[in-house]
Formats: structure tokens, C-alpha cells, sequence
């Protein structure tokens, strides 16, 4: 606790299943970060900047109640490069977030204890559109055995 400068969470908040997990991992960084050290977070988008303006607001608001300000950030064309500093004083970042106001549409993405991406708000498949894509990934795994390279077939 306490012991490092930065951490860096360069394209691995995405591979997190859910926004609880996320949320932990951030605290899990807050805990072993210095009083003023830096999280550095790269997350993909290729979306143009304002795409996905409301989840990083959210990321924002939900790493402030942490203890988090942030005090970096830049859209590239293909990723979100942010850069947050573990405050000396928690109350400050608090403040920040206490001063914040959602609208009634923003209101789902400002969680205090989550940290979403845009695939938590995507619709589920349905029962037959899975099926047909379990198919097709049969169809590809067979064409691909007919490949030349295939050790099986070649002598």
C-alpha cells in the first residue's frame, strides 16, 4: 500500500467482465499508489471524440468519489489516453464529484462503485441469433482445416 509512483492500465479495463470488477481494479491501484501518484488508463474507442463522451464523464465522476482527479485527457483516433492523480487530500476529488449534476438521460452512467464501457449497454443476442453464430464459427473452423498447412492431411 502506499509504495508506487504510477500504475498503468494500458487497454485493460475492457477485458474486465463487468463494471464492479473495473470499479475494483481502480481501487486496487489507489491502494498501492503514493499520496500524488498518476493512473494512467488507455482504453480503445474508435468512435469520434464525443461518441462516448458520457462514459468517460462517468469514469471521471466514479473515479473522483475514489480519491482520483484527473488531470489528462486526450482522444486520439483510436483510443482514450487518461492520466488521474491520487488526490493528497481525498475530500478535494470528493468535492468535485458532489458538485456534479446529471441529467435524468446521463443518470444510468453516474455510478459511484462502476466503471462502464459501451458494451455493458448493448443488447443481448437472441437465442437463434447465437445459435446461427455458433454455426458459422463451426463452418470457419472446418474451412480452416482444409488448409494446406493443416498437419493432419499433409504427409
Amino acid at each position: 500500500a502506499d509504495f508506487y509512483d504510477s500504475v498503468v492500465f494500458s487497454l485493460l479495463l475492457e477485458y474486465l467482465p463487468c463494471p464492479e470488477q473495473r470499479y475494483a481494479c481502480c481501487g486496487n491501484a489507489y491502494d498501492v499508489l503514493k499520496s500524488g501518484g498518476i493512473l494512467i488508463v488507455a482504453s480503445p474507442d474508435s468512435k469520434h471524440v464525443g461518441a462516448n463522451a458520457k462514459l468517460m464523464r462517468s469514469w471521471r465522476y466514479a473515479l473522483s468519489r475514489m480519491g482520483f482527479m484527473r488531470i489528462k485527457y486526450e482522444k486520439l483516433r483510436h483510443i482514450h489516453c487518461l492520466v488521474f492523480r491520487k488526490c493528497v487530500r481525498k475530500d478535494v476529488a470528493i468535492r468535485w464529484s458532489e458538485l456534479q449534476r446529471f441529467s435524468e438521460a446521463d443518470r444510468r452512467y453516474a455510478c459511484e462503485t462502476k466503471i462502464f464501457i459501451p458494451q455493458d449497454f448493448q443488447a443481448t443476442r437472441s437465442k437463434e441469433e447465437r445459435e446461427k453464430l455458433e454455426y458459422e464459427e463451426t463452418d470457419l473452423a472446418s474451412a480452416f482445416s482444409e488448409l494446406p498447412f493443416d498437419n493432419e492431411t499433409s504427409t
